[in-house]
């Protein structure tokens, strides 16, 4: 165990890199002592909107009795944020909203709400402190 290298981590914020483009340098030894080094080059741009990678939405076709999960991933998971959810029956009228201070998966539990079979339109809202609201939206067909 005594000779086991160091590791090190460095951990940089958004706040602490200058815009503008950047070149990281990472290198890396192997137990022989044999190295590699690779570059990532990226650049920040300040109050750049938020962007939705995905939105998924499970079990999807769901019962009338069940639980709809939808989970976000976009990014920026470290800012705190503001979400959304409206959920649209077929005829176009609010039947659930919900907010919350986070992105974590989110539960309607449609078993609950007497909801009826059909095509449901969803719109999740997404706002960090320093940008504007981006929102998606999405289906829910639900079954008997």
């Amino acid at each position: 165990v005594e000779d086991v290298p160091s590791r090190e981590k460095s951990i940089f914020g958004k706040d602490h890199i200058e815009e503008g483009d950047h070149v990281m340098t990472f290198r890396a030894w192997d137990l022989c002592n044999n190295s590699s080094t690779e570059k990532l080059y990226f650049t920040v741009v300040k109050g750049l909107n938020t962007q939705v990678f995905s939105m998924v939405t499970y079990p999807n076709p769901v019962s009338m009795n069940g639980t709809v999960h939808m989970r976000i991933e976009y990014d920026r998971p470290d800012d705190l944020v503001q979400t959304d959810v409206y959920v649209y029956n077929p005829y176009g009228q609010l039947v659930w909203h919900h907010s919350q201070e986070d992105a974590k998966e989110i539960e309607w539990n449609i078993g609950q709400m007497g909801i009826t079979t059909g095509l449901y339109t969803y719109r999740v809202i997404l706002k960090t402190e320093d940008t504007s609201a981006v929102s998606k939206t999405g289906k829910i067909i639900v079954t008997k």
